[in-house]
């Protein structure tokens, strides 16, 4: 099977006409121009044809004369564009084109019908078919497609069969090669994915980037991880799997910074006129294995290192939180009442400073982020009284970073290590900050050095410093 992606944008495009956002102008200056989504299968199926598929057409030196078949997934003017179909007729008059089986919801195919030939509709040259969700329909060009049910409220009732308005779909070719093609969609339901085959390609939507506050049926870079995680447990998205986000707007990240978050997750962006061969697939590349995430007081490396893992299926990630006890203090209490907030429920979470026996005991498929360095440095100096003797808190120190070493080094888990730069400001006026200070900065160091990947975290932007 071969799939083009004619516009990976979503309704509005990316950029933006009428806005000039870091991410707009970033796409201007590079010429990185998304138009609304929609793909082309194997020259003859067309999913989505929407205002720009046209011009994509034209961009990618392609043709749509020998398609045959078009899906549609709900009535929104970014999904459908009733001239082309008119476009289509001007042709199919002088040089018959032949027989278009149009699949969509009754809204959608009430929209084109006026657009289309009335002689063409009852000679069956062109057929309209409302959906049936989860009916498996083989078409003319030899594909299999079928219709679930997308999480996108146009004012229908959803819970009706016979209304819903919204869909995504799935092709699968004649050798057995299956596209989930899902947008638009907010997070899909238990049922939904129970009628999904596991895919060699998933194109999904995320629409929405770092707004989460969008009230609308859409994922955004806090959802789209738990759906690729479920998609993952279920067996939809597999070691082989190709992962591409599409229908992507303004709203996220320049695409820089939107490509390497999606990256942590085994997933990249779409851009318009991809092509896939899903026969030649490449195997996905392994990501890294010891990350260590370091910077400032809230410079962003928690929420860093958590989209690492964000991604990763159900019992699959520890949190280890390193934290000695507080008593009696509301502003720490407050703290650690937000990080717990951010996570899934889905993760597990150990209080323990004892880091080396959890990355030791880690499984292969499990990850384990560990946050943090810092705070565990505390808790080791407290545990041998060393603040007043720094000769011994080093001795105590250098012995726990050997074994955290030594597990780094022979674990076949993912460990996310988060730490603190504490080194870089004035030097402190007491020995026991200055003792501190220098055992992290030997911390840090020691644990880099088992890592595949070192990040350092400024103002909320992210630096490799592995490349």
């Amino acid at each position: 099977m071969r799939v083009t992606i004619l516009g990976s944008g979503a309704a509005d495009g990316w950029p933006q006409p009428f806005c000039h956002c870091a991410s707009c102008e970033y796409a201007r200056e590079h010429s990185v121009v998304r138009a609304r989504s929609g793909v082309l299968v194997d020259d003859t199926v067309l999913i989505d044809p929407s205002p720009d598929t046209t011009t994509s057409v034209a961009r990618g030196r392609l043709t749509l004369d020998r398609v045959s078949t078009i899906l549609i997934g709900h009535a929104h003017p970014d999904h459908v564009d009733p001239s082309l179909l008119l476009s289509r007729h001007w042709i199919d008059q002088r040089h018959g084109l032949g027989k278009l089986d149009v699949y969509a919801p009754q809204s959608a195919l009430d929209l084109i019908e006026p657009w289309l030939d009335p002689a063409a509709l009852s000679s069956g040259t062109i057929t309209l078919h409302p959906v049936v969700i989860g009916a498996e329909i083989e078409l003319a060009s030899g594909h299999r497609v079928t219709a679930l049910p997308a999480e996108h409220s146009i004012g229908f009732d959803a819970n009706d069969p016979a209304a819903v308005e919204a869909v995504l779909w799935q092709v699968r070719s004649a050798d057995n090669q299956v596209l989930l093609y899902a947008a638009d969609t907010g997070p899909i339901k238990p049922s939904t994915f129970d009628l999904m085959h596991p895919a060699d390609l998933v194109l999904i939507e995320e629409t929405f980037g770092d707004v989460t506050d969008h009230d609308t049926a859409h994922l955004d870079l806090a959802t789209f991880p738990g759906q690729i995680a479920t998609m993952r447990e279920r067996g939809i998205i597999t070691e082989h799997s190709e992962v591409v986000a599409i229908h992507l707007s303004h709203f996220n990240p320049r695409e820089p910074e939107l490509m390497r978050r999606l990256g942590a997750w085994g997933v990249r962006a779409g851009r318009d006129l991809d092509v896939f061969d899903l026969g030649t697939l490449e195997p996905i590349a392994r990501r890294p294995r010891r990350i260590l995430v370091t910077g400032g007081a809230r410079s962003g490396k928690s929420r860093e290192a958590e989209r690492i893992v964000a991604s990763e299926i159900e019992g699959n990630v520890t949190y280890v939180a390193t934290a000695p006890a507080m008593v009696n203090d509301p502003e720490w209490d407050d703290r650690v009442a937000r990080h717990q907030a951010r996570r899934p429920q889905r993760w597990t979470t150990r209080e323990t400073s004892d880091i080396a026996a959890v990355i030791q005991s880690a499984r292969a498929d499990e990850s384990v982020l560990i946050d943090c360095l810092t705070l565990w440095l505390t808790a080791v100096i407290d545990d041998c009284d060393g603040w007043q003797s720094p000769d011994r808190a080093r001795t105590v120190v250098v012995d726990h970073i050997n074994h955290v070493a030594s597990a780094l080094a022979s674990t076949s888990a993912t460990i996310v290590l988060v730490t603190n730069e504490v080194g870089s400001g004035i030097v402190p006026d007491n020995a026991g900050a200055r003792m501190f200070r220098d055992l992290l900065g030997e911390v840090n160091s020691r644990v880099s050095a088992q890592c595949d990947d070192v990040r350092l975290v400024v103002a909320g932007h992210t630096i490799s410093l592995s490349e």
